[in-house]
């Protein structure tokens, strides 16, 4: 990889600079990270578990149990992580009570 980006961009002492470099493997996720069974989307990342199929952000049949993350409603990858903290983050506000300010990102349309 280090080869590649010194040939394809103006990087050329690349190698001179790196200070540390960690590398992870699945064996990693699984025992340092404490990711179950070393799998980064947490469950099988099929269809029938994708998105809206994922657990939801308050488990059902608890009612204190809140889940945030890539293995639960919106699914995985960074945006949808963070968008799953907001999401469990707004369920606790209604539920106490709490005032809070709602983001719309989405830009007005004309």
């Amino acid at each position: 990889m280090l080869a590649r980006i010194e040939e394809r961009t103006g990087m050329k002492n690349l190698r001179d600079h790196i200070v540390e470099e960690l590398i992870l493997d699945p064996s990693d996720w699984r025992g340092g990270l404490d990711v179950f069974m070393g799998a980064t989307f947490n469950l099988a990342h099929t269809l029938d578990q994708m998105l809206y199929l994922r657990p939801h952000n308050r488990m059902r049949g608890f009612d204190n149990l809140y889940l945030v993350g890539g293995g639960t409603h919106p699914g995985s990858g960074l945006p949808t992580i963070y968008e799953s903290g907001r999401i469990a983050a707004h369920l606790l506000f209604d539920r106490y009570g709490v005032a809070y300010e709602r983001a719309d990102h989405a830009t007005a349309l004309l």
